[in-house]
Order: C-alpha cells, then sequence, then structure tokens
C-alpha cells in the first residue's frame, strides 16, 4: 500500500475519533438523541463538504451553471 493511502487512512480514522466518542459516550449515557444527531449531522456535513471540495478541484464550479 502507498504511503498516500496509508496516511489519508490515518487522517481519516483521527478526525472521525472524536465523532465516534462523543455518539458512544452519548449512547451509554442513554442519550439517543445527541448520538443520533452527532452521527446525522456530521454524515450530512461530510457527504456536502467533500462534493463541494471535489466540484471545486475539478473546476466543473465556475459560475455558468445558474
Amino acid at each position: 500500500m502507498s504511503d498516500l493511502v496509508n496516511g489519508l487512512t490515518i487522517v481519516a480514522a483521527g478526525t472521525s475519533m472524536p465523532e465516534v466518542a462523543t455518539s458512544v459516550t452519548a449512547a451509554i449515557k442513554g442519550e439517543r438523541d445527541i448520538a443520533v444527531g452527532n452521527v446525522v449531522g456530521s454524515d450530512t456535513f461530510n457527504i456536502l463538504g467533500c462534493l463541494a471540495l471535489s466540484g471545486l478541484v475539478s473546476g466543473d464550479l465556475d459560475g455558468g451553471w445558474f
């Protein structure tokens, strides 16, 4: 496996750990609303952020699509 893939995997896991810790702690304490809200919110942000970043990097967002 290349160094790039290893590095990106470690970064992805490292940035997800606070969300996992928050969700697990909330679930253990019985606060399911916080656990579900954290998962849904972070997933929504990650999906929309990845889509926006991909569009910016690819150059397709030139403003002419309005």
